[in-house]
């Protein structure tokens, strides 16, 4: 692994620094919204919908915004959707602030920020490959994974304690912030922003052309499935978490912070090893690790409720869980991104990569959905026991498919 390398790439190191900013907020406002949502509802069921509704621009606007940013400036792009994020999150402060925030309004901001998203990713994609070059690649992503999970590690640390001493409109507030130092320093990339295309097609031509190029290119595909195992069995823990927290373990925002910090701190670590692992590990071996790991942890999240008053027991297979569910989850996510930008061509690069996020991604608001009607009926401790049955099967069958001919 060289890291320095990358030093030379000053744009990359823009860049960066503007994902790292824009990560801690993010961070900081996973935590905020999510209590918000249940302070404002009291309510399991409306905070999984909020989950999933998150991630429905990415299913069904991403595909097409892909087609259409590239023809044009990926540069502005990002910093004109950095501006309306920013703007978006600093309105709902507001509201939080003067106490009129209500649930649907939380709803439509999440669906908001999510559609600019849908535009700022396949931007973001499809400039990386301009600024770095492929012998990098590996240690690029590696080092930008590895950076984005450490300034999640800090803001998720401190978030409990801005939430406690400040209030939740504060953490909001510091997230939409982010967003325009985010935009503010992506301003100052002098790389050329986007490739030029000689023949300016429709946007539904370019979008079936990528779908086209996605399913002949079986990479792609098994990329695709990788992105859709995981994103489906993070659900339940992403969207439940903060209800775990208080109905099941009957603790405050601190104790959000200190799962995140340790989630996090796994994920640093599992991309950072990322280039050390790929020289030495199979994909098939990736998956089954990881299927075997969301099992345990999911076990470890109800059963822990037995050692609440051995707190250090209940502490440390806490931290172990979380720990691995970070490591497991930073380490597929790496080789997804890696193989993404080493396989696809440049001029397909941002549609391919948004209709993959696409696809990967029409597993967690379907999920959410489920989890959100699931939750009308049974409690949180009943859906993860479900979920960590399912894992341990999914391990199982994986293993058996993997050595299939049309999973080689």
């Amino acid at each position: 692994m060289s890291y320095m390398n990358l030093i030379k790439e000053k744009d990359y190191l823009k860049i960066l620094i503007a994902g790292v900013i824009n990560r801690f907020g993010d961070s900081i406002d996973a935590i905020a919204m999510t209590w918000l949502v249940y302070s404002v509802s009291q309510n399991a069921s409306l905070t999984a919908l909020n989950f999933g509704i998150n991630f429905v621009p990415t299913v069904l606007i991403q595909p097409f915004a892909g087609a259409y940013v590239e023809k044009l400036n990926h540069k502005k792009i990002l910093v004109f959707m950095d501006l309306l994020r920013g703007v978006v999150v600093f309105l709902i402060a507001l509201l939080t602030y003067f106490q009129c925030i209500e649930g649907w309004m939380i709803i439509v901001a999440t669906f908001l920020l999510s559609t600019a998203e849908a535009f700022r990713m396949p931007a973001n994609n499809a400039l990386t490959p301009v600024i770095v070059k492929k012998e990098n690649f590996n240690e690029a992503i590696s080092l930008q994974s590895s950076m984005f999970r450490l300034s999640e590690l800090i803001g998720t640390g401190v978030a409990g304690i801005i939430i406690g001493l400040c209030g939740v409109h504060v953490a909001i507030a510091i997230d939409a912030l982010s967003f325009f130092f985010s935009g503010s320093i992506i301003l100052m990339v002098k790389a050329k922003s986007y490739l030029r295309i000689e023949h300016q097609n429709k946007i539904f031509t370019d979008f079936k052309k990528g779908i086209k190029y996605l399913f002949h290119t079986k990479c792609l595909m098994r990329i695709c499935l990788i992105g859709t195992i995981v994103n489906a069995l993070l659900v339940p823990i992403n969207s439940l978490e903060t209800v775990l927290c208080i109905e099941v373990y009957h603790m405050g925002a601190e104790l959000l912070s200190l799962m995140g910090i340790f989630s996090t701190i796994g994920s640093i670590v599992g991309a950072f090893i990322y280039p050390y692992l790929a020289k030495r590990y199979t994909e098939r071996q990736f998956i089954v690790s990881f299927l075997l790991t969301m099992s345990l942890f999911y076990f470890i999240c109800i059963l822990n409720k037995v050692f609440l008053n051995l707190i250090f027991l209940f502490y440390i297979h806490l931290i172990i869980s979380y720990f691995s569910l970070g490591a497991g989850a930073a380490v597929l996510s790496t080789y997804s991104s890696v193989n993404l930008l080493d396989k696809v061509d440049e001029s397909f690069l941002a549609r391919v990569s948004a209709v993959c996020v696409s696809l990967c991604t029409a597993a967690v608001p379907l999920c959410s959905f489920l989890v959100s009607f699931l939750s009308t009926f049974i409690n949180v401790s009943d859906v993860f026991i479900v979920i960590a049955i399912l894992s341990l099967l999914l391990a199982v069958l994986y293993s058996i498919i993997s050595k299939k001919r049309w999973l080689e």
